[in-house]
């Protein structure tokens, strides 16, 4: 009940699990039938929204820190019009004024963690790696048949979410502060946004650790 997440599991009738291990010390569970993507209206949301009539690439900052803006001015005259399910991860940060202020100094972080939510982008999750060195780590790609898949394709939604989590894999000059917020209020949700994007590149090349085992558990 106090866990906010911001996004949906499907799990297919045939859900297979196998386990691998390796010489290091690596566990990887692999899946077949197993899923993820946006909770219920967040696509058409986004689209309601008006951040679909331009897209914009990962890279392009300012592009995308415009949505974020929008999305905060529409919370704050009408709040109870996002998706439902996305309440409960919201309400916290949204609802408190001081916590709503703080982001606003972050680079208007809330805005950017609402635009990150709705964009969440339909995933295969292929398997999870606990690694003694790096701890967990979902494998995970674009699921290509699913509703939802070409939005996510034009606006760059993955990218977009990689880009974003940078800050919790402690890649920007913003991930101390975010980091220590995230761990003393949203501890689950941060390590959930850790797991399923450790797998790029950039974070493996940088070393970056993936999430908290334990916490993966729970």
């Amino acid at each position: 009940p106090t866990t906010r997440i911001w996004l949906r599991w499907h799990v297919g009738a045939t859900l297979r699990v196998s386990a691998e291990t390796s010489d290091s010390g690596e566990v990887t569970l692999r899946f077949s039938g197993l899923r993820c993507g946006p909770v219920a209206g967040a696509h058409d949301f986004y689209r309601r929204a008006g951040l679909d009539e331009r897209a914009c690439s990962a890279e392009e900052l300012q592009c995308h820190m415009e949505k974020a803006r929008i999305l905060e001015a529409l919370w704050e005259r009408d709040s109870a019009s996002f998706p439902a399910a996305l309440l409960p991860l919201l309400e916290p940060i949204g609802q408190n004024s001081l916590f709503f202020e703080v982001s606003r100094t972050l680079g208007h972080g809330f805005g950017w963690i609402m635009l990150a939510a709705l964009c969440t982008p339909p995933i295969v999750v292929d398997g999870l790696r606990f690694s003694p060195r790096r701890g967990a780590i979902a494998l995970v790609r674009l699921d290509e048949d699913a509703p939802g898949v070409e939005l996510a394709r034009r606006h760059d939604f993955v990218g977009l979410n990689l880009d974003v989590s940078k800050h919790l894999h402690g890649l920007s000059a913003l991930s101390s502060a975010v980091r220590t917020l995230a761990r003393q209020f949203f501890a689950l949700e941060s390590s959930l946004a850790i797991l399923l994007t450790a797998w790029a590149p950039k974070f493996q090349e940088s070393g970056a650790a993936g999430a908290d085992p334990p916490l993966v558990a729970r």
